[in-house]
């Protein structure tokens, strides 16, 4: 049986949680939530906190970005007025990809804004800018990578020509029509 209709679902949990986000989409489907977006996300001044972006500016893949309200509190999903209230120390203005980051725990990178990194990231920048900030790290760590690879392709030729040898050395002791059924076909089966 598949999980694919939350009807047939057996775990009570999961059953809660499928009929919770029903329940949000509902929400999000109302004309009252896409007024309350339009209000404080489709206008000329709103910007992405993260990233900077306006609504409907294109993105590097070229896709429009779309704005939209992030809740910072979990407390706002457990009722519909809540979530709906604007309350500027609890939500935030951001696009649909840096709401779907802070999610995942992600954020975009200070010094470029077009790669996401761990909110938690030591170096607070993503792997490019942190390359180019530090471009003898960068060409030492290309070269071991190329070492390794060099490394690993030498590694696969020699299994591949040992088992070639193996395969040789098989088929010089094994003779074309030689085998067991000779031997089987001499006993007396009665």
């Amino acid at each position: 049986m598949t999980d694919d209709n939350p009807n047939h679902v057996t775990c009570p949990q999961r059953r809660r949680i499928s009929n919770r986000r029903s329940e949000q989409s509902l929400w999000r489907g109302r004309k009252r939530w896409k007024n309350f977006v339009a209000e404080h996300c489709h206008t000329k001044e709103s910007v992405c906190v993260h990233c900077g972006r306006h609504h409907g500016e294109p993105r590097k893949n070229g896709k429009l970005t779309v704005l939209t309200i992030n809740h910072l509190s979990r407390a706002l999903y457990n009722d519909e007025e809540l979530y709906h209230t604007w309350n500027p120390e609890l939500m935030e203005v951001c696009c649909t990809m840096c709401n779907w980051m802070y999610e995942k725990g992600r954020k975009p990178c200070p010094v470029c804004r077009l790669q996401y990194i761990h909110a938690l990231e030591p170096d607070n920048m993503c792997q490019g800018c942190y390359d180019m900030k530090h471009p003898e790290e960068a060409i030492e760590r290309k070269e071991k990578a190329n070492a390794k690879k060099l490394a690993s392709k030498a590694l696969l030729k020699k299994l591949r020509d040992a088992e070639k040898e193996k395969v040789k050395q098989w088929k010089a002791t094994h003779k074309k029509g030689g085998g067991t059924m000779g031997v089987l076909s001499e006993r007396n089966w009665t």
